[in-house]
């Protein structure tokens, strides 16, 4: 059996298919809001959660209370898909991972916050004590092996011209960055109990992986995108297929002998932040921008912008964190990957930015 935390997040949605493909029992943390609709009266939303822990203390362990009581998801298929056993809970509250991984042999643990703008405290609440309470609660249970989902944010992004790999000092610049090193300090106390294998992921993008690729895509095509600063910068993205094969490989590792190991998930392709604009405007049938600016006044712009949305209640559509994303120089090495997992980067990059500049495209109403 696996436990997948984020499971109804873009990449949990993808590892559960993938786990199901490959025959293996999937059961997923899914907090109260994330399931909405139920058999037995269709009670949804909050209503149909409160109900499952109304049924928890009846099933032994409050293991499964939807499963065990006769009820089933329904309506929320895209999220959770048919054959994944939900277990309602929360990495942030400990007491509700109490039987979340019974007969567990593997934790696939993604749930984290990428709310950049959110503030520390959130992010070090979810990334760091939520890895703490679901490794605990892991170890507790016997589970042999913890796979964290990680960032390269945790090498920091003054790196210029540096060739980073795991053994290279963590310097993280941002409280994003500081929760996920946090993170994987929290899952190291428990490397004498169990196998810990933290997955350093680059730059994730890939068909729904929107924020901010899809404000790139729309500048390009109204001819206002312009490169920050000289532009010969390398960005170490990842597509999404790709961290999906990692994730899949690192749980079909043989040995779980208790330790820590540490991989680093990016593109062995490198691509500057010019090349990949100049791609990504050809994908939206625009001219590539020619024009600099600098990337300082870029981010200062980029935080009025986050800060004002804000204001009035919607979601930010650029954020200083994607400013620094896309200028920042950052050569991360994926060889360690490479060589012990087998694991190689299958997505060209140019190819991944046509899937996503389409989709782009789709819903601006450009294309069908």
């Amino acid at each position: 059996m696996i436990l997948v935390t984020g499971a109804t997040g873009r990449l949990g949605q993808a590892v559960c298919r993938r786990l199901l493909q490959k025959g293996f029992k999937t059961r997923a943390l899914v907090r109260k809001g994330a399931m909405t609709g139920f058999s037995q009266g269709r009670v949804s939303g909050w209503k149909a959660a409160k109900r499952l822990y109304e049924l928890a203390p009846k099933v032994q362990d409050g293991f499964l209370a939807a499963r065990e009581s006769g009820w089933r998801v329904q309506g929320n298929e895209h999220l959770l898909q048919k054959g994944v056993e939900p277990f309602v809970g929360d990495v942030t509250d400990a007491k509700s991972l109490s039987g979340a991984c019974k007969g567990v042999d593997t934790v696939i643990h993604l749930a984290a916050s990428l709310d950049f703008m959110g503030g520390r405290e959130k992010l070090f609440a979810i990334n760091s004590t939520g890895t703490e309470n679901i490794a605990n609660a892991a170890s507790d249970a016997g589970v042999k092996h913890f796979i964290l989902a990680s960032s390269i944010s945790v090498y920091g992004k003054n790196i210029a011209g540096e060739k980073i790999d795991e053994n290279s000092p963590t310097v993280p610049t941002t409280d994003y960055g500081a929760s996920k090193l946090a993170s994987e300090q929290s899952a190291s106390n428990f490397s004498s109990r169990m196998r810990i294998t933290a997955l350093r992921i680059g730059v994730v993008y890939g068909p729904g992986f929107n924020d901010g690729y899809m404000a790139v895509f729309r500048m390009l095509k109204k001819g206002k995108m312009r490169i920050l600063g000289a532009g010969g910068n390398i960005i170490p993205f990842v597509h999404a297929d790709d961290v999906a094969d990692a994730i899949m490989l690192a749980a079909g590792a043989k040995s779980c002998t208790p330790g820590m190991e540490i991989y680093n998930i990016v593109q062995n392709e490198t691509l500057s932040q010019s090349q990949i604009l100049k791609l990504a405007a050809e994908a939206v049938g625009a001219a590539p921008p020619t024009r600099h600016t600098d990337a300082r006044l870029a981010w200062v712009a980029a935080s009025a912008m986050a800060h004002g949305a804000r204001l009035f209640g919607k979601r930010p559509k650029m954020q200083p964190e994607y400013v620094e994303i896309l200028s920042s120089d950052r050569r991360i090495s994926p060889a360690r990957a490479q060589k012990k997992l087998g694991w190689t980067a299958r997505v060209k990059l140019g190819d991944g930015i046509n899937q996503m500049a389409g989709e782009f495209l789709k819903s601006e109403g450009i294309v069908k």
